[in-house]
């Protein structure tokens, strides 16, 4: 039997099939270790196939040296996801396999572990033992830890110390007398196992809801269906994921639960383990790679029926999966930024059409590329207009902060802000401000001759934290003291400008005293516990005000919010991106979608320069089919996507002179060649042109078709390090 197996080297010029001698044992999708190259080096390698007979000289043939894991990492099902990633996105089939197998498993033989366990061996004697030791001093221990594991029966040393408070001793004593055994049990890592849920109870539909889980399900009856719910927030789209999700476990299948942010995967675990109790797991990055690697294998071995969390979890290795729901579909998150740059929600739409899967997407403000694919027929769209249970959504109010100015208030809050938020302290209600940047300040600069501290590593300004004398890159971590002087010119007028969730922070506390007040950012997210920390902090009656970036804007159900303030909303509306506009609209809309879950009416205020932006105004008005009409409108216009495919080439490298000449190489080799179908800006410094250590030039190629801008995409053959991405998240 001859294997086709790709080695783990994640090389272009190796990214291809090599054939091995394998033997009876060998399975598909087995990680075994071959020799590979003129030395024979041992290396790891994946199956993905057989041949009976190989075109070539059998006697040339190298033989697999051994399997490395007990079971396969990959299904057939599952390769066939891999050379999906492999060509869509212009990685090595390696990339794409290691992106899909679990977590942390590359070079080590496997990531369980396992602790002792202890059984009674002879029951009969194991009570004769009680018998004759009853009272005694000496054996009062061992009378004790018997007696435990007669009713017991067996148990791991972890929870018979903790129990019993007891040493070694007498276990080993039990042992020698062999009334107990010792035997290996895997570990249970479930990071939940702790962690006691009161019941979700199942919660009747009302009439809009029950009709959307209606069809869908009768769709669904049919197999495939690709599925778009736009619903206002606090519409009770979970409601209708969980009814569709408990139909399907019903039937003997499996569900995949997205979620966008780390941050929403503890709610999400509440409420579905309290409503499905221990057929969830769930996987995200804050656990380690035995939890995760613990996570995947009761998946594959049927231990479990709904995996939850971000866009990794797709790949769950569940044998009849039913329904992909992805939950905040117009999120960034679910793009890759690292290779390969995958989009999530292309790739569940592959899955499920391998797996005759359903795929649900849901969000109050879809993204312009899923609602264009519902107007056009591609996805089913359902619309949501009301909140459950007549909750009322927020009065919305803009700070024209162009008036503030003037009226000499140079404060981060309006007085229009100041006295919602007197206000809302005085109803006990709890407030919630937003700012899409973290830190204290933005950058620092002398005033004296324009100097700006600069991370030497990235062509981007230092952030000053104001807890420390440091000053940091928010790319590349580098931190530096905080300067006394100016560098540059050794004046003492060097100091912070602009504004960061810490700064906020620090001015609701010196405003309002006594007041206690949260931040939620990626500076105050320390472990996989935080999220939850934080959030059931603020839920309690403790604290009255949560300072946030975007991990705050979705999905959140907080009670008694009655005020929400957009700080500083030209922040998100003044970026040159052709996304600018879309991803401002959902920012905004989604934290103010925060507020009003209770009775009575709650507020939003917007701080803004700009009031009669397009965005602001459509948020105004809550009509996201208006902000949509007019951005769809721009992007045909400017022909951007969904109406075309977007590939931005990164030219990438070390020494700077290289990459100018690479750079230009390219440049003449476009100028030289015409390319049908494609239109091509560039190559240009990127806008961060210097990034880690590595000096960049970009180049933008649009057209109708993305195998255009693949083919363009290959015949750029130099030296230098090329990376292509599809409608990047943005165009740094």
């Amino acid at each position: 039997m001859y294997a086709e197996i790709i080695v783990d080297i994640f090389n272009n010029q190796v990214d291809r099939i090599f054939t091995y001698k394998a033997n009876e044992d060998t399975k598909l999708g087995h990680r075994v270790l071959v020799p590979f190259g003129r030395g024979n080096k041992p290396i790891e390698g994946f199956v993905i196939g057989f041949i009976d007979e190989p075109s070539f000289d059998p006697s040339k043939i190298k033989e697999v040296i051994r399997i490395i894991d007990d079971i396969p990492v990959f299904d057939e099902d599952m390769i066939k996801v891999a050379k999906f990633v492999s060509n869509e996105y212009r990685c090595p089939l390696v990339g794409a396999l290691t992106l899909i197998m679990p977590s942390g498993i590359k070079g080590r033989d496997n990531l369980l572990q396992y602790e002792k366990w202890f059984k009674v061996t002879n029951i009969v004697e194991a009570h004769r033992f009680i018998e004759e030791s009853k009272g005694s001093l000496k054996l009062e221990k061992q009378f004790l830890l018997m007696s435990y594991m007669i009713e017991k029966k067996e148990d791991s040393i972890r929870n018979i110390k903790n129990v019993l408070y007891i040493t070694d001793s007498p276990i080993k004593s039990l042992l020698k007398k062999g009334l107990i055994e010792e035997t290996q049990k895997e570990k249970n890592l479930d990071p939940f196992k702790n962690v006691k849920y009161d019941e979700y109870k199942k919660i009747n539909l009302n009439e809009e809801q029950r009709y959307i889980y209606e069809d869908i399900k009768r769709k669904m009856l049919d197999g495939l269906s690709k599925n778009l719910i736009h619903g206002v927030t606090a519409s009770g789209k979970t409601e209708i994921y969980m009814h569709l999700i408990e139909d399907v476990i019903a039937e003997g299948k499996s569900a995949i639960f997205l979620v966008p942010e780390i941050s929403l995967t503890p709610q999400m675990v509440e409420r579905f383990k309290g409503r499905f109790g221990d057929k969830v797991a769930v996987t995200h990055s804050r656990l380690n790679n035995s939890e995760k690697y613990d996570q995947w294998k009761k998946a594959k071995d049927g231990q479990i029926s709904i995996m939850i969390g971000p866009r990794s979890a797709l790949y769950t290795p569940f044998n009849n999966l039913g329904i992909i729901v992805i939950d905040e579909e117009h999120e960034k998150t679910y793009k890759s930024e690292t290779t390969p740059k995958y989009d999530a929600i292309e790739v569940a739409e592959k899955i499920c059409e391998i797996k005759n899967a359903a795929l649900i997407l849901g969000s109050a403000t879809p993204s312009i590329r899923a609602y264009k694919k519902a107007k056009d027929g591609i996805y089913n769209l359902y619309t949501m207009k009301n909140r459950v249970l007549n909750y009322k959504m927020p009065k919305i109010e803009i700070a024209d902060m162009r008036e503030e100015l003037m009226s000499g208030n140079r404060s981060i809050f309006s007085l229009k802000l100041k006295s919602a938020i007197e206000e809302s302290l005085n109803k006990n209600e709890k407030i919630i401000l937003f700012l899409n940047r973290r830190g204290f300040s933005n950058f620092v600069s002398c005033r004296e001759c324009g100097y700006v501290m600069k991370c030497n590593n990235c062509d981007i300004s230092y952030t000053h934290h104001g807890n420390s004398n440091k000053v940091s890159c928010h790319y590349c971590g580098k931190e530096e003291d905080y300067p006394k002087v100016c560098p540059e010119c050794g004046s003492k007028y060097i100091k912070s400008f602009g504004v960061g969730t810490e700064r906020v922070y620090d001015e609701f506390i010196k405003n309002f005293k006594g007041v206690k007040a949260l931040r939620m950012d990626s500076d105050t997210i320390k472990n996989k516990h935080s999220y939850k920390e934080i959030i059931d902090k603020f839920k309690s009656d403790e604290y009255s005000a949560l300072v946030g970036t975007q991990m705050i804007t979705v999905g959140h159900d907080f009670k008694n919010v009655g005020l929400i303030a957009v700080v500083a909303a030209d922040m998100l509306i003044n970026f040159d991106d052709f996304k600018t506009g879309e991803n401002a609209y959902q920012l905004i809309s989604q934290v103010i979608g925060r507020a009003g879950r209770n009775e009575g009416e709650a507020k939003a205020i917007i701080q803004t320069y700009e009031p009669d932006n397009y965005v602001l105004k459509n948020v105004l008005e809550s009509s996201y089919e208006d902000f949509y009409n007019e951005e769809i409108m721009y992007r045909s216009f400017m022909n951007y996507p969904p109406f075309i495919e977007l590939g931005v080439i990164t030219i990438k490298g070390e020494d700077q002179k290289q990459l100018v000449k690479d750079a230009m190489t390219i440049k003449k080799f476009i100028k030289d060649n015409k390319f049908e179908n494609i239109n091509i800006i560039g190559p240009t410094k990127a806008k961060i042109y210097k990034l880690r250590n590595i000096y960049r030039y970009k180049i933008l190629v649009k057209s109708k078709s993305k195998e255009n801008i693949i083919e363009f995409y290959e015949k750029l053959k130099i030296e230098s390090i090329l990376d292509l991405d599809f409608n990047p998240i943005n165009m740094l």
